[in-house]
């Protein structure tokens, strides 16, 4: 992934009037400054290609230099700020803190013990609730998406409001053409969030009826196992699963504590206890503790279809609060609670 990051945002660097622009900047500088549509702007920035940072150096002994020497001085001014576009960038991309953001965390005491295994969720929330402001790393302004969306959500209603309520399209077109490019991408944004989660509904149903079924077939119940895994991790970052997400570390906060809690438990070391249930029943404990340390833990998940379809159950239901979205649920029990689809199969 990196390799294609640093090509984008070199490609996205281009010089013009003695600067280095990136397209957001460009266009929204072409269309305030110089009154010219989106469409004008574009077709000028095309024509800047051989002026792209891609284009206008090469690597030598690791270094980059610059092809012509008449430029080697903005070049060599640039880099820096190049270097913490693309960092930005792959933190965006890998959904997880760079280095540098890592560190800052760790220092802060409570981040250090919550954040293990969870720094995609800073990144989540930034780009969906941050306020506008201009961002030295990437060298462009920036907002989260959802403000964004809000904001134009709102607009829209005040005109709809002063009469307009029949012109519901023209007045949403109105209200996007005012602003900003980067206010446009996050609305683009969050339609294509809506896009996407719309499709994994679709193939979430889907799988879910696939599996059962095919309730006995090891492939059908290994592939909509790992197809649920997926569908969450790939949704997680967004709204609203990342909120959901919120819950589960409030009220699991610790992941290092869950491990070492079940790691130090002396009951999980008994070499002569049995395991009377689950995928390592008939197994002693201490196997059990070793196999759950070491790799040996996905054998025993996937070794027959029963053993795939109790830790896809288990799965499913630590993780009822997103894949609900995704998977449905039933009206509410006998005794008047919530049961989700998964009480019903059998546990």
């Amino acid at each position: 992934m990196d390799p294609q990051v640093i090509i984008s945002v070199m490609d996205d660097t281009r010089l013009y009037e003695g600067q280095f622009w990136s397209y957001s900047n460009f266009k929204e500088m072409m269309m305030k400054d110089r009154n010219m549509s989106a469409n004008e702007a574009k077709r000028d920035w095309e024509r800047l290609r051989d002026y792209s940072m891609w284009n206008m150096v090469d690597v030598k002994d690791g270094k980059i230099v610059a092809k012509n020497e008449a430029n080697k001085d903005i070049i060599d001014r640039y880099i820096p700020t190049l270097s913490s576009r693309v960092r930005s960038m792959v933190q965006i991309c890998d959904g997880a803190l760079n280095e540098q953001n890592r560190v800052g965390a760790s220092r802060n005491a409570i981040l250090n013990m919550v954040l293990p295994h969870r720094g995609w969720f800073i990144l989540a929330v930034q780009r969906a609730y941050k306020k506008a402001g201009f961002n030295f790393q990437t060298n462009q302004f920036e907002e989260g998406y959802m403000r964004t969306l809000w904001r134009l959500a709102g607009n829209v209603y005040g005109s709809m409001s002063e009469g307009r309520m029949g012109e519901a399209y023209d007045v949403l077109k109105e209200e996007y053409d005012k602003l900003t490019p980067y206010e446009q991408i996050n609305i683009k944004r969050s339609i294509i969030n809506m896009a996407v989660f719309a499709t994994m509904m679709a193939i979430g149903r889907a799988l879910m009826g696939y599996r059962e079924d095919n309730e006995d077939s090891w492939f059908g119940q290994f592939i909509t196992y790992i197809g649920f895994r997926t569908i969450n991790e790939d949704r997680l970052p967004d709204i609203p699963f990342m909120e959901l997400n919120a819950i589960d570390m409030l009220q699991d906060p610790l992941v290092t504590a869950r491990k070492l809690g079940d790691l130090t438990d002396p009951r999980n070391w008994d070499p002569f206890a049995t395991v009377q249930t689950g995928v390592y029943k008939g197994e002693s404990k201490l196997w059990r503790q070793l196999m759950k340390f070491s790799f040996g833990k996905q054998w025993y998940n996937i070794k027959t279809a029963r053993d795939i379809k109790q830790t896809s159950d288990y799965w499913l239901m630590t993780n009822g609060m997103t894949m609900g979205f995704f998977l449905g649920g039933r009206d509410k029990d006998e005794s008047g609670e919530d049961a989700n689809w998964y009480f019903d199969r059998g546990r």
